[in-house]
């Protein structure tokens, strides 16, 4: 059984192609159902189930650019109502999700 708290964070410089890798990985990870993050001998499983709260943030100021995104869940909840609206991404080829 999983302890009450548990905490992973990794942070480092990466390349576009990389970065693209670690959310492809993530997106087949929520596909799964099943999302595992190691470092270092650390490690954390999560299992996203029922509704998730997701959050993104983008913004630019002199130059310097961030993308936050975010996703809540809790473990013993898997029915909340859905928030109305749907975020729409653009990729630079026209393409939308």
């Amino acid at each position: 059984m999983a302890s009450d708290h548990e905490e992973f964070r990794h942070e480092s410089l990466e390349d576009r192609q990389s970065i693209a890798k670690y959310l492809n990985a993530l997106s087949e990870a929520f596909a799964n159902g099943n999302l595992t993050f190691g470092h270092n001998g650390q490690a954390i499983e999560l299992e996203p189930r029922g509704l998730l709260k997701f959050d993104v943030k983008a913004s630019r100021k002199r130059g310097a650019v961030k993308v936050s995104l975010r996703l809540n869940w809790q473990e013993d909840e898997e029915d909340r109502d859905p928030s109305v609206g749907s975020l729409v991404i653009k990729t630079s080829d026209g393409g939308t999700s």
